[in-house]
């Protein structure tokens, strides 16, 4: 018997392409793997980073608007000590003049009787019932645990103005109701501290009560409103 070797056939040019390519093809993915994973770590520290400015930012808004109502709310407290003294019908104009209880962010003092008619004002006035006004009632039936209430942003009848009325009810001396005292802030004022934060070309700075009715909102250097925000998705996990 005779051993004759057989030969393998030398891989053709073919089969090196398919190498060649599988091999090409197994660096790209590995490549472009590399890509995304890198993207996505750079979009989820970019994420964080928005987050973080929004919070900063939300914490500003927050801090200036506490600070705005608090410093209204003095000033009623004031009024409400100069009635306890003077009566009923302090002269506001002279309350004014001799001490700093009124500043740019409030539009005016103002003082409505139990029956709801307009009796007192830091400027002039016509006789005015407001007993309708949703400032009035909320109270004439409660105290609200001696707190001030703050309005959705009302259209004022004889200025015309859109004003936020941050009020607190007048008791009598035997803590029957008296009337309330009213000081009326006025919206753009927040606004412009709106205006001075970056939020971005499209960014929207909001102020929203807890009812849901927008009190104040910039959106880029624009000041504008939405009645309201119960219907927002971002209100309904609050």
């Amino acid at each position: 018997m005779t051993w004759t070797p057989v030969r393998r056939p030398l891989p053709g040019r073919f089969d090196i392409g398919i190498t060649i390519i599988a091999f090409g093809i197994c660096l790209i993915s590995l490549l472009w793997s590399g890509v995304v994973l890198k993207i996505r770590a750079e979009e989820k520290a970019e994420i964080s980073n928005l987050m973080k400015d929004t919070a900063n930012l939300a914490r500003a808004v927050e801090e200036h608007a506490v600070r705005t109502i608090r410093e209204a709310d003095q000033v009623l407290l004031s009024l409400l000590r100069q009635i306890r003294l003077q009566g009923s019908k302090p002269d506001l104009r002279q309350l004014i003049e001799d001490g700093p209880i009124l500043s740019r962010i409030y539009t005016y003092l103002s003082i409505i009787d139990e029956h709801g008619n307009l009796v007192a004002s830091n400027q002039p006035f016509k006789p005015l019932n407001l007993s309708d006004r949703e400032h009035f009632q909320v109270h004439v039936a409660a105290d609200i645990l001696n707190q001030p209430f703050i309005s959705k942003p009302v259209v004022g009848r004889t200025s015309g103005n859109t004003t936020i009325q941050l009020t607190r009810r007048i008791n009598k001396p035997n803590l029957s109701f008296g009337g309330v005292a009213v000081v009326a802030i006025d919206p753009d004022y927040l606004a412009q501290f709106y205006s001075q934060l970056d939020i971005g070309k499209n960014g929207v700075a909001t102020l929203v009560g807890r009812d849901g009715i927008v009190r104040v909102q910039r959106a880029g250097n624009v000041a504008s409103g939405t009645p309201d925000a119960k219907k927002w998705a971002l209100f309904k996990h609050l």
